[in-house]
């Protein structure tokens, strides 16, 4: 097979058979095709385009250039691994809060993501800022931390689709950049070859997407949702708006604290809003739930939340921190049987500790409930665990000592 007879066939309009691409790609991994007949044969894809039988013969072809993980023997059985991308946009954190709530209601998540270029910042810049982070774990860490916590994000090893990187290098320097075939083969790539079994896709669109047009992110969609059904996976794209930034905060460690806001249920609207309906794609493809309504019901907050109010004017004096603890297990927070279900909703939170003064109907604190009968028996048990009184009381304190060797 010779090189310059693949490009001929492309630049003439020709449709290049598997074989071909797979031989094409494997030889510019591995030097025997130089950087100019790869230039060349990208500028024929840009003028010329691909199928979708050749993209996805093309993503194939770069998700088996190097390493490609399978995970499912550190998940549970039938586990399905569903990952999510975003095409990139300005204050677009989305990953630092969906990967936490998609983990907290119990589909594993182990996500490699990239750098930030141009103008949209990367996953890995935002971790970063937190001092002491790292992108970089051995795959043995990466498994660990994947099975023993649920939730992990990692930069891409070298070794997970090399001639994604080699190719858009290339592609970077010869004005091929904005072509779909190769925009949407390296994402998926890069997918692939990281074990995901579905996907969901956010195709930022506007103008501080690289995706301008709403024709432009359809396209880019439609063509990624065809690749991922051609190479046996499932696949779902969301396009989202990237007219203004996503949220409030546009920076590294700004983005960080937002998101962590966010999970606190203190983030902006439209974030608040991209975050819950990606989980919700997310729990769909992955079949831990089988309707929008059962997802939105597991990563929204409690069905009721009911404050608790003071009856009387007084100092908080003590409060039962056991009987507290064990009206949360009685919430179905925690398991009173190794067998009971664990809801991740409900809680309590305090608004008033030891040493507070509060006034006759002000918040003591706030129940989040399955539902108003058992928002009703925590309501009575808290107001029974809070000691109020006249006398003012210091507020207790947060060490009592500090032992060492003598």
């Amino acid at each position: 097979m010779n090189p310059v007879d693949i490009i001929v066939k492309k630049r003439d309009g020709g449709e290049l058979s598997a074989t071909e691409i797979s031989y094409f790609i494997e030889g510019f991994v591995k030097g025997r095709i130089p950087d100019y007949q790869a230039a060349a044969w990208a500028m024929t894809v840009y003028f010329q385009g691909m199928t979708d039988a050749e993209t996805t013969d093309l993503t194939l072809a770069m998700a088996a250039s190097g390493d490609q993980l399978d995970l499912h023997d550190s998940l549970p059985p039938n586990t399905i691994i569903v990952d999510k991308h975003s095409s990139g946009g300005v204050g677009d954190k989305t990953t630092l809060a969906v990967g936490a709530i998609v983990a907290a209601c119990g589909l594993p998540v182990g996500k490699m993501s990239g750098r930030g270029l141009s103008f949209t910042g990367g996953t890995i810049d935002k971790l970063e800022s937190i001092q002491g982070w790292s992108p970089d774990l051995s795959e043995a860490q990466f498994r660990q931390q994947l099975r023993t916590v649920g939730l992990v994000i990692a930069g891409q090893t070298a070794h997970l689709a090399p001639a994604d990187k080699a190719l858009y290098a290339l592609r970077d320097v010869t004005g091929t950049v904005p072509s779909l075939p190769l925009i949407a083969s390296s994402i998926m790539s890069k997918k692939l070859a990281a074990g995901a079994d579905a996907i969901v896709l956010d195709v930022k669109c506007g103008h501080g997407a690289f995706m301008e047009t709403l024709d432009e992110a359809r396209a880019l969609s439609k063509l990624m949702v065809a690749i991922g059904q051609r190479a046996g996976r499932r696949v779902t794209a969301l396009i989202t708006q990237m007219e203004q930034p996503l949220g409030r905060a546009v920076g590294h460690a700004l983005e960080v604290k937002e998101a962590i806001a966010t999970l606190q249920g203190q983030g902006p609207t439209d974030f608040q809003h991209l975050v819950e309906t990606v989980a919700q794609e997310m729990l769909l493809l992955g079949q831990r739930v089988q309707t929008t309504e059962q997802a939105r019901e597991q990563i929204h907050q409690a069905p009721v939340i009911q404050p608790v109010l003071s009856p009387r004017r007084g100092v908080v004096q003590r409060i039962d921190a056991r009987e507290i603890g064990l009206t949360g297990v009685a919430l179905g927070g925690g398991r009173q049987q190794k067998t009971d279900p664990i809801d991740y909703r409900v809680g309590i939170v305090l608004a008033a500790k030891v040493g507070d003064t509060v006034a006759p109907g002000e918040m003591l604190c706030t129940i989040h409930a399955a539902n108003e009968t058992s928002a009703e028996m925590a309501s009575q048990r808290i107001l029974a665990a809070y000691t109020l009184g006249d006398q003012p009381v210091a507020a207790l304190p947060i060490i009592y000592d500090r032992i060492t060797v003598s």
